[in-house]
């Protein structure tokens, strides 16, 4: 049996019918993306690897809504879910230009320059309920994949609650002390204080995700839900049963701490290339059916 190699020109042609098959959307996904990750690593003369991970996780929803766009053109939960991955970005994107100067008074005409203050009002409006964008293109997303047909998906479903809403009361304990021991004003940033633990709902997007994509054996997908359940139980865990030592860890910048930071540094990468190799080949595509067969309860 020997081994074909296609000629390079028909490589080259391949390569370009399908850079003309992604949609308009997915290109436009694709630069806010760029922008993304230029924001984020400019000002930044030192390059390591946690600053490329945390580039890579800043851009990493453009990429996500790219893929969506790609792989489910038509498909209007798809194309929401697309939408809500790459507003986020772009809006933090917006204020992290801002915030480092890449758009400053001096390098704007005097009239954009006197926009600078209210656009960054607007931003500063904007972030406390950002996360309801995260929650919808996860929703979204699941909503495009199918529904849970199966017991055990409903107490994957109640599980995941179980955690989003511990997460939910323990960071609501912390901005209760925080009124509790400080005489806070009426400002941005306290309004971002008092709405902070309602964060912690995107866990119940995930949660929805995990049990829709398990019932299917949507085995990417599933691993990225698990991983984000279980970075929201570990926020519980160390708030927590853990709190003690992760303090006084993270304090000493013990071994143990290191390797902490070094397991969450993998989670995160493996979130990364799970989600995205998980839209792009388990994603139902235009055409495709997003209902399957019932499976058996379990």
């Amino acid at each position: 049996m020997t081994l074909e190699i296609a000629p390079a020109e028909e490589v080259r042609t391949s390569a370009r019918d399908g850079l003309r098959a992604l949609p308009p959307l997915a290109w436009l996904y694709l630069a806010l993306t760029l922008l993304a990750l230029v924001v984020a690593l400019a000002g930044n003369s030192i390059w390591n690897l946690s600053l490329l991970l945390g580039a890579s996780a800043f851009g990493a929803p453009g990429i996500f809504a790219a893929t969506l766009a790609y792989v489910a053109p038509h498909q209007r939960f798809a194309q929401a879910s697309a939408a809500c991955f790459a507003i986020p970005m772009a809006i933090a994107t917006l204020s992290q230009a801002v915030s480092i100067g890449v758009l400053s008074s001096t390098s704007l005409s005097s009239d954009w320059a006197n926009l600078i203050p209210t656009l960054q009002n607007a931003l500063n409006a904007v972030m406390p309920v950002i996360w309801l964008i995260d929650l919808a293109a996860v929703l979204f997303l699941s909503l495009h994949i199918g529904r849970i047909q199966t017991r055990t998906g409903w107490w994957i479903l109640a599980a995941g609650l179980v955690v989003t809403a511990m997460r939910i009361i323990l960071a609501a304990g912390f901005v209760a002390d925080q009124f509790s021991q400080f005489d806070l004003t009426a400002s941005p940033e306290t309004l971002q204080l008092l709405v902070s633990p309602l964060a912690g709902l995107v866990g119940a997007g995930w949660a929805l995700l995990l049990a829709i994509a398990w019932a299917r054996r949507l085995a990417l997908l599933a691993l990225a839900a698990v991983i984000q359940l279980a970075l929201s139980l570990l926020a519980v865990a160390t708030q927590t049963v853990l709190a003690d030592w992760f303090q006084a860890s993270s304090q000493a910048g013990s071994v143990d701490f290191l390797a902490v930071l070094f397991v969450l540094s993998a989670m995160e990468l493996v979130y990364l290339v799970a989600m995205e190799f998980g839209i792009l080949r388990e994603v139902p595509r235009h055409g495709q059916s997003t209902d399957t067969d019932a499976v058996t309860a379990q």
